[in-house]
């Protein structure tokens, strides 16, 4: 019982001190610069935040159509269905993104979202690009094993990064 408590604190601890360090700027800017300039900062914000989302998921629906679903159609797609295909993963990849941002707690996420995109591209993609396009048994096979196998094999560091506090924290 007291172990339950202790790790259920040591994460309340980690997501509170994370979310205080992540208020140190704001609480800042809002006590040095003027009303004004202070709105003016908010709306670049947004305007950035929602520039930089579509950015991300119009990469994400491109990369996920064209390299991993068209590969598996016979015959090439129409643009109008090419398009329509991208539409619909364009939204499947924002309820996932919705889903992600309403469940994960905001404990090291830019550092966990570098770890995700680091292990997939370095553990899966490297291998892909290094192997497949210089040697001569370079294959399609071959290159979605890689991608899973370092995928696969990225999985328990996640884990790890994600859920320390409560397991290890503080040794």
């Amino acid at each position: 019982m007291i172990r339950e408590n202790a790790s259920a604190g040591h994460t309340m601890f980690q997501k509170f001190r994370t979310l205080y360090y992540q208020q140190m700027g704001p609480v800042a800017l809002r006590n040095l610069l003027p009303p004004g300039i202070i709105g003016l900062f908010c709306v670049l914000m947004i305007m950035l935040m929602v520039s930089t989302d579509n950015s991300r998921m119009f990469s994400s629906a491109v990369t996920i159509s064209q390299d991993v679903i068209l590969p598996f159609f016979k015959k090439p797609l129409d643009p109008q269905q090419h398009i329509a295909l991208i539409r619909w993963v364009t939204i499947s990849v924002g309820v996932v993104f919705f889903l992600g941002s309403n469940f994960m707690s905001q404990l090291d996420y830019i550092n966990l979202f570098i770890n995700i995109v680091t292990t997939v591209w370095s553990g899966g993609a490297g291998p892909v690009m290094v192997l497949g396009l210089y040697t001569r048994f370079g294959n399609t096979w071959g290159a979605w094993a890689s991608i899973l196998n370092g995928t696969i094999a990225g999985v328990p560091g996640i884990l790890i990064q994600r859920n320390w506090p409560d397991h290890i924290y503080p040794f």
